[in-house]
């Protein structure tokens, strides 16, 4: 909606409804009206500016019937349009609804006043936003199960394939450790898969709570990095620690953990093998800086702004719900904290910055 109220294209021919309705919307300060009498004009318009609602006529010199609609929504898609008609016609009313228009109001009875034209036009606005969000969380919705359903898949392909081989007999005491192992890590995932959808549900309905103590950041560190040491050594990751072994915060530390092993696990997921991750914790202006700077695949421009959102994980290239750093972020948040991500583009790296209150400024 421009600043000067909500912008109007009224597709008519005749001068005469022309003049009402841009009479019942005469307040500049709510309604801008531009109008052409053409289909092809209109068109041209839609392409040039922009609009927050169309109001057209059916019976244009250029089209008539349902053509002009079915031409005005293919060129905006998302354009709210309200058809003006002649008639009071139910039947009609439902075959535009179902080509795409918001509302219809019949001319002299729903253009002359301007309190009902108005609040017409205000109406399909709001309508066709609410669609809109209900399109989009319906396609995250199959986006969502699309990628659970993959991310289930591959743990349970290896546990029932490993668990068959097991059942008919391994040839040696190697095999079946080797299958145990497999099958041991693949439930590991699913149980951290099943951990992130219950604790984004937690969060995002409000029962999630923290058990608040005074957390040495570096002890809190050193069990992340303990939980993430299998996974990096199988990379030959290298892992440098630079810590204050003062830095102290208020905070629940089986939450503070996770956030820090979110951090670690998307640094060695996007480090390649024989990668570095340098992780620095210092103390600065009664806050406490927790850095996690890798070598890895880095962020793309466009990308950077929606990495901490639910479910964007696709948008990296890479496997995975796109839970964990929604997650960092969510707690960092409940625990009076802020983090950022930086990346100078593909191919640079990433640094991820958690900064929460220290000690003093807990105690104060």
């Amino acid at each position: 909606m421009s600043s000067s109220g909500l912008r109007i294209l009224l597709v008519e021919d005749n001068l005469g409804d022309v003049r009402l309705v841009t009479e019942s919307l005469a307040d500049p300060a709510r309604f801008d009206v531009v109008s052409c009498g053409r289909l092809d004009e209109a068109l041209k318009q839609l392409g040039e500016q922009q609009f927050d609602v169309v109001v057209t006529d059916l019976s244009l010199p250029d089209a008539t019937g349902l053509k002009a609609l079915v031409q005005l929504r293919a060129q905006a898609p998302a354009m709210p349009i309200v058809v003006l008609t002649g008639l009071e016609d139910e039947a009609l009313g439902m075959e535009l609804m179902h080509a795409g228009a918001q509302d219809y109001l019949v001319k002299g009875e729903g253009t002359s006043s301007g309190y009902h034209l108005a609040r017409a036009l205000r109406y399909a606005v709001e309508r066709k936003r609410l669609d809109e969000e209900l399109r989009y969380a319906n396609r995250t919705k199959d986006e969502f199960l699309a990628m659970l359903s993959h991310e289930l898949r591959t743990p349970l392909t290896v546990i029932l394939g490993r668990s068959q081989m097991l059942l008919e007999g391994a040839p040696d005491a190697q095999t079946t450790r080797h299958g145990l192992e497999a099958i041991h890590g693949s439930a590991r995932v699913l149980t951290r898969l099943v951990d992130d959808l219950l604790d984004i549900s937690r969060i995002v309905s409000g029962k999630l709570h923290l058990a608040r103590r005074l957390v040495s950041v570096n002890s809190v560190l050193q069990a992340a990095l303990d939980g993430i040491h299998p996974t990096a050594a199988a990379k030959q990751i290298q892992i440098k620690i630079s810590a204050d072994p003062e830095a102290m915060t208020w905070g629940d530390p089986t939450r503070l953990q996770q956030v820090l092993w979110n951090l670690l696990a998307n640094s060695v997921k996007f480090v390649e093998q024989n990668g570095r991750i340098d992780v620095s914790v210092r103390r600065f202006d009664g806050q406490v800086e927790i850095r996690v700077r890798d070598d890895g695949r880095g962020i793309s421009p466009d990308f950077l702004p929606h990495v901490f959102d639910r479910f964007s994980q696709a948008g990296r290239g890479h496997s995975g719900l796109g839970l964990g750093l929604a997650i960092v972020r969510y707690l960092t948040e409940m625990h009076g904290g802020e983090v950022t991500a930086e990346s100078s583009g593909e191919g640079q790296g990433a640094t991820f910055t958690v900064v929460l209150p220290s000690r003093a400024a807990a105690d104060a």
